[in-house]
């Protein structure tokens, strides 16, 4: 019986295990393909707060991680957007806006934001900095 117990606890824990090896904590940078001089730096406290810039974009949010069985999901909650223009050319205010991203990790210094829980749409890069 106790064998059975620790499988059991093994089994729910080890996909978290892995999935804690990988922090989003930290200063990330997205290079913008078709504007080289520019990349929109994020920022990820481990308070659950955000910072995003990007030109002259300053946007502030709030994020938790929940696991999933395949990737983790990222839920971000943007409070505020000082409706500059971005990286894109963008002047659209995000303030109010809901986003969901599943985590994909390449490594501890890279990680994807998917579409898709599968990890197969996966447009946004971000490096560690």
């Amino acid at each position: 019986m106790a064998l059975k117990q620790i499988l059991a606890v093994m089994c729910l824990t080890v996909p978290m295990l892995a999935w804690a090896e990988n922090s989003i904590v930290g200063q990330w940078a997205m290079p913008v393909p078709n504007n080289p001089q520019c990349s929109e730096l994020y920022s990820f406290d481990a308070d659950g707060q955000f910072a995003v810039s990007s030109d002259q974009e300053r946007v502030t949010g709030r994020y938790d991680i929940q696991a999933t069985p395949a990737l983790p999901q990222m839920n971000m909650a943007f409070v505020s957007d000082n409706n500059m223009t971005d990286c894109f050319g963008n002047t659209v205010d995000q303030t109010g806006q809901k986003d969901a991203h599943y985590l994909k990790w390449d490594n501890e210094n890279m990680v994807q934001f998917c579409s898709d829980v599968t990890g197969q749409n996966c447009p946004v890069k971000l490096y560690r900095q």
